[in-house]
């Protein structure tokens, strides 16, 4: 944002100061005051805790936090709302991720603001999901492959998720009358597999993929979760990958004109 002109003022859970915009103390648990965002133009929503497990606390801290944001935007007459979802969250979504941002999203429909799907985001310092994988790519010599790996992948490449959330910041619409929910990927899919070895070439590593029923993968995971163990890798994720948006909408990613670039392992590079 601040490379296309915006002042940036960043809602943070630490307080550390930064030479280009300032940092405010905030968490999803605690709120906000609606005071704090009276001059603000538009209120980009993307923060997320992963921290909780249990549904309850997933819905006390990251639904009913987000409602809370969205809430004290409106009262601030806040311009412009852009919450970022997740391609996870769709109708019959299986997740508790997917559900949690479904109902993130209702908060911020309800309040007039843009929803943004984007799906698995990649780029040169890719954090999250494919962070992970990609790591794991470079130098691991056996693959759990996830079942038959069969299941679609929608890519989204960092710099063109930046652009579009500009875009939305920018433009005229009244998404008050229209509720505007955009998937924010390349339509071409890719299956998982094909994205793992994509990677492992990426790397020069040619790794043996050993199948791995997900059941078993999401019984082990969940296991160590309830016992406290936080892997790389949530059992949830499991869920997300095997149960993905069977038919996601790139509608209204057209109608605003953009189009994401299809995945290359040169752009990681």
């Amino acid at each position: 944002m601040r490379s296309h002109g915006w002042g940036v003022l960043e809602l943070s859970r630490t307080d550390r100061a930064k030479q280009q915009g300032e940092v405010l103390p905030y968490s999803l648990e605690h709120g906000i005051s609606s005071d704090m965002l009276r001059d603000v133009d538009v209120l980009i929503h993307c923060a997320y805790d992963f921290q909780p497990v249990a549904p309850r606390d997933i819905w006390r801290i990251n639904v009913e936090g987000s409602g809370r944001l969205f809430a004290a935007a409106r009262q601030a007459e806040v311009k412009r709302i852009v919450c970022i979802s997740s391609i996870s969250a769709y109708s019959g979504c299986r997740s508790l991720y997917g559900k949690a941002k479904l109902a993130i999203e209702d908060h911020a429909l309800k309040a007039g603001g843009i929803v943004v799907r984007p799906g698995l985001v990649y780029g040169k310092e890719a954090g999250g999901m494919l962070g992970s994988l990609s790591r794991m790519m470079a130098s691991a010599k056996v693959v759990p492959l996830i079942g038959g790996g069969s299941w679609m992948m929608y890519l989204a490449f960092e710099e063109d998720l930046c652009d579009l959330i500009c875009q939305l910041s920018n433009l005229d619409i009244d998404a008050n009358h229209k509720k505007w929910v955009i998937t924010a990927a390349s339509s071409l899919g890719k299956p998982f597999r094909e994205l793992l070895y994509d990677l492992g070439r990426a790397h020069a590593n040619n790794p043996v993929f050993l199948r791995v029923p997900w059941r078993i993968v999401w019984t082990g995971l969940r296991f160590l979760e309830t016992v406290g163990v936080q892997l790389g890798f949530r059992s949830d994720s499991v869920l997300s990958l095997v149960y993905p948006n069977p038919r996601p909408s790139f509608t209204h990613l057209q109608e605003v004109g953009m189009i994401f670039r299809d995945f290359s392992p040169a752009l990681l590079k």
